[in-house]
């Protein structure tokens, strides 16, 4: 099964990202959010509210605390609170309404919680908003194959594709749902296309070796995973799809080596377990 990689949140940075005229004329603004930002997490009250001892107007208000409940949203989405990290990112969009990155991410936190048609509407109105932006019609892409929408996934990732045809996740997922659609060519030249632009990227070495190991190619696909392992040691799924590959080609033994590095990455999998269990019962009789 060909698999998508792991969607890209943003991750907490410097506000010179979302200030960068402050920087040439106005530092106090950065200094002012970024004090807020400290206060509300040192004292707990996970809220950043719209007021201010400052001398900025109201709409400058609105904007800086709009950028630091953004802020505080992707904090909560990192540490796994979804929830949190919704209700931060709909303050930040009370405060500041046009606001794409605020409904990419909004999309990313319900679509984590599995609220897939909140997501995609959040992810659409961020395209709206930002109509050359690549990366919320990549996340609109995984959110429609999550539905079963492989042909609305296509077009989505084919979108983000022609706005920045360097965006190597979004040729990954491209491959992964014209794989699903039994395009393994197709999915094959997307798998590349996103290694050449980032060599070092696991998931795209998996899922190529996923549609080499379709096409029959074993030894061609066990290459690939090894490529992801050598990048990402910790890779679970590129230790099962290893393992089953090589237990193709009648490697029995350094198959279960690998099942049992892949129940060591991630004991929490059943699928993995159960593998490694019945392969290990079986080399033992």
């Amino acid at each position: 099964m060909l698999v998508p990689p792991v969607r890209e949140a943003y991750s907490l940075g410097n506000f010179l990202v979302f200030f960068p005229e402050a920087a040439a004329v106005d530092r106090r603004r950065m200094w002012t959010c970024r004090i807020l930002l400290a206060l509300a997490f040192l004292s707990g009250a996970g809220t950043v509210r719209a007021q201010s001892a400052t001398t900025e107007t109201a709409p400058e208000q609105n904007t800086i605390f709009a950028q630091a409940n953004l802020q505080l949203g992707l904090a909560a989405y990192n540490r796994g609170d979804f929830a949190g990290a919704v209700a931060a990112f709909r303050r930040a969009l009370g405060l500041q309404p046009k606001f794409p990155d605020a409904e990419n991410n909004l999309g990313l936190a319900l679509a984590a919680q599995s609220d897939l048609d909140a997501a995609i509407a959040a992810y659409r109105r961020a395209m709206a908003l930002a109509p050359d932006w690549a990366l919320p019609r990549n996340n609109l892409g995984l959110a429609l194959r999550r539905k079963g929408d492989v042909n609305g996934a296509v077009a989505a990732y084919a979108e983000a594709i022609h706005l920045d045809p360097s965006f190597a996740a979004a040729h990954s997922n491209l491959g992964a749902a014209l794989g699903q659609k039994g395009d393994l060519e197709g999915a094959i030249l997307e798998f590349r296309e996103a290694i050449r632009l980032n060599p070092r990227y696991a998931m795209a070495h998996n899922n190529l070796g996923n549609a080499l190991g379709e096409k029959g190619e074993l030894e061609a696909a066990i290459a690939e995973y090894r490529e992801g392992l050598r990048i990402d040691s910790h890779f679970a799924k590129a230790h099962y799809n290893l393992a089953r590959a090589l237990l193709k080609t009648g490697a029995v033994e350094k198959a279960l080596t690998e099942y049992r590095a892949a129940v060591e990455a991630d004991p929490g999998n059943p699928e993995f377990r159960a593998a490694y269990k019945r392969i290990s019962a079986g080399s033992a009789r």
